[in-house]
């Protein structure tokens, strides 16, 4: 089975160069078909996988993915703020509630808390379970093998897009995609078993 890799291309300083990124790729890891999923990314897939643009429907409303990820936060002092899901998703992010309501410490959606422990694998459910629903765009996705970032910053973010498609072309490729999304649990088991 070939290997599924998510990079991010975000370094101090500015971003690194593309090219680079390529020759990362084809020397250290093989060659392996490479998507840049952002709002910034040259593929149109990629950027209709941004979080900036993917769609949660939920009944008759629709929000960004991005802003229910930020509404969804709790932190020490706050949160959930759910107002953030009707916000554009290229401004939430400032929101100053985001940064003055002291650490992160779960997430809260649909009735679902995710604890301290399980932070890193909110994101990849909520991002999966989108596209999940997407079949077109999943079977594009497994299309590559490779899947980058340019703005994901490990020390201001605790996810990226980029690793919630490798998770999710993974998921694929060992049949367990279903497996995962029957339950948060479930979820948190299966993804907990290939890390």
């Amino acid at each position: 089975m070939s290997t599924i890799v998510f990079l991010s291309t975000y370094q101090e300083g500015g971003l690194f160069n593309p090219v680079h990124l390529e020759t990362y790729l084809d020397h250290y890891r093989g060659s392996h078909k490479r998507l840049e999923v952002s709002s910034r990314s040259d593929s149109p897939l990629g950027r209709h996988c941004s979080a900036m643009n993917l769609d949660i429907v939920d009944g008759q409303s629709s929000y960004k993915l991005e802003c229910v990820y930020q509404g969804s936060k709790v932190f020490e002092y706050g949160g959930p703020y759910v107002a953030l899901y009707n916000e554009n998703p290229f401004d939430v992010k400032r929101d100053r509630r985001i940064y003055s309501s002291g650490k992160l410490t779960a997430f809260y959606y649909k009735g679902n808390y995710w604890d301290k422990n399980e932070l890193d694998y909110f994101y990849d459910w909520l991002y999966i379970g989108v596209v999940y629903s997407q079949n077109t765009i999943m079977s594009q996705l497994c299309n590559y093998s490779a899947f980058t970032d340019q703005f994901f910053n490990s020390k201001r973010s605790v996810s990226t897009q980029a690793k919630s498609c490798a998770v999710l072309v993974s998921l694929i490729m060992l049949g367990r995609l279903d497996e995962a999304m029957s339950s948060k649990k479930d979820f948190i088991r299966v993804v907990r078993d290939y890390k």
